[in-house]
């Protein structure tokens, strides 16, 4: 009897450890409890310079949410907001060798790192309509991908802060203004040779010290999206908001080269799902708040000024030295002006 229980006991075990071969079902090949098939623990870590409340703030916990979710935990995000780590710089950097895997960064903090970035702000080119804008913007990703890639990284996509605005202590309603403007700049040679050549005076002054400066009266005017200019309260150091829509504030979502590189097949999958999702909402949230932006700053008491289509016109046309200017520098460049300037004509 004992011999008969031993060999029913053998033949129990032999049943359960058939379960787990080639023919069976494992359970990390099921979706029970959440978990998806075939998806490896990781952790990645997403940082902006800007609050948890501005467009890339609120894009970087819906891709939080949104890789968590569909890799049933297996694949979790740190959320790093408000510069907790560093500057925008160091965000650059830092996505470059890997302490951070993805970065959300303005543009123009880019361009000392790759030049050809520079084409993302020139003035009065990019459509006003963001349903026409978004096809370009897409096609211009992809022919900036390689120069990032030769650089440690990986352009994920664009989205933005929204077009970027006048604020200002002197009205600012055509070209002619400029010329009684000191405009606060970032040290973009581009950016500067677009000032200058609207006739204004520059200055180059951090963004940490810019409230100050237009209170104290160090520059009259400046220019940011018009949640930028909610949330750093430029409404109460400044007289005037002129919507000139002239260039978009965008923001670029990189991520490190070599940790896209060692995601699996399936874990680059969910990750460029989650990605989409954090761009799709970054878009939808420019569009959707413009004019209850412009509304707040008018209740407030700012002066809002809409830049007439003929002053838009005559500050394109003085624009033409910053186009010559990046596309002359080299081949590469002109290409990608040639890229973006046919892509605008195809509208017409």
């Amino acid at each position: 009897m004992k011999k008969v229980l031993v060999l029913v006991g053998l033949i129990f075990l032999m049943a359960i450890a058939g379960c787990s071969g080639n023919g069976s079902v494992k359970e990390s090949d099921t979706v029970s409890g959440g978990e998806k098939a075939g998806v490896e623990n990781l952790i990645i870590k997403y940082a902006t310079p800007v609050s948890e409340n501005d467009y890339g703030g609120q894009g970087g916990f819906k891709f939080k949410e949104v890789l968590e979710d569909i890799s049933g935990g297996k694949m979790q995000v740190q959320v790093f907001p408000a510069g907790q780590l560093g500057s925008m710089r160091e965000h650059i950097e830092g996505a470059q060798v890997g302490s951070i895997d993805v970065a959300c960064v303005v543009f123009s903090a880019f361009e000392s790192f790759i030049p050809e970035t520079a084409v993302l702000g020139l003035p009065f080119i990019y459509p006003e309509n963001y349903d026409q804008l978004w096809p370009i913007v897409d096609e211009m990703t992809a022919k900036l991908q390689p120069y990032f890639e030769e650089r440690g990284l990986v352009l994920l996509g664009i989205s933005t802060n929204g077009f970027n605005q006048f604020t200002s202590n002197k009205p600012i309603t055509c070209l002619g203004d400029f010329k009684k403007i000191t405009m606060r700049v970032v040290p973009s040679p581009l950016l500067i040779k677009q000032y200058e050549s609207w006739g204004a005076s520059v200055s180059a002054i951090e963004f940490a010290e810019l409230y100050l400066a237009l209170q104290q009266g160090t520059v009259d005017a400046q220019e940011n999206a018009l949640m930028i200019n909610k949330n750093q309260a430029y409404h109460e150091v400044s007289k005037y908001l002129t919507i000139s829509n002239h260039s978009q504030s965008f923001q670029l979502l990189v991520a490190n080269k070599n940790k896209m590189d060692n995601l699996s097949e399936k874990q680059r999958e969910l990750f460029m799902e989650a990605n989409k999702a954090n761009i799709e909402l970054q878009r939808s949230l420019v569009a959707k708040e413009e004019q209850g932006l412009i509304d707040f700053f008018k209740d407030y008491g700012v002066k809002v000024h809409y830049l007439s289509d003929e002053a838009k016109e005559e500050l394109r046309e003085a624009s033409r030295p910053v186009y010559e200017m990046f596309a002359q520098e080299n081949e590469k460049k002109q290409e990608l002006f040639n890229t973006l300037e046919e892509a605008v004509q195809r509208l017409n």
